[in-house]
């Protein structure tokens, strides 16, 4: 569903598509028109969702307001094992939830949230907490 000029109404849909399905394992919207309305709905799919492993959201618009709200859940997770938050508007304002997330999140192996307005002084503490939590989070730039 990457490159589809999805919106956050097809977002109500799509999640509600998702909910029923027991066995889906990987959502990739990156590439899209999502904003944090539309995490409001991709949140309670993966609320309900026990199997999600993979869930790559990259080059959206989901801001600080839907990272917050996506790690808050994700925090809880524990199948999670991908997660790409890429090129979001991501800024500081979001930082210690997103944290908290990768700190309390054992099975997430992969977190790529590169090419956001994060400061350096933030940039390292996601290395740092990485690094503890052998997480690979790419070329953070």
């Amino acid at each position: 569903m990457h490159r589809q000029r999805l919106t956050d109404q097809d977002m109500k849909f799509i999640a509600e598509e998702l909910k029923t399905n027991k066995t889906c394992q990987s959502i990739n919207l990156s590439f899209n028109e999502i904003t944090v309305d539309g995490v409001k709905y991709l949140a309670d799919l993966v609320i309900v969702n026990k199997t999600l492993r993979y869930f790559w959201l990259a080059f959206n618009r989901i801001g600080d307001k839907g990272a917050i709200m996506l790690c808050s859940i994700f925090k809880n997770h524990d199948t999670l094992y991908s997660l790409d938050l890429s090129s979001n508007e991501i800024t500081d304002q979001s930082m210690n939830v997103i944290l908290e997330m990768m700190e309390a999140t054992s099975t997430l192996k992969l977190f790529f949230i590169d090419t956001n307005k994060i400061s350096d002084q933030n940039k390292e503490r996601l290395r740092k907490v990485a690094k503890e939590q052998n997480i690979d989070i790419g070329n953070l730039s």
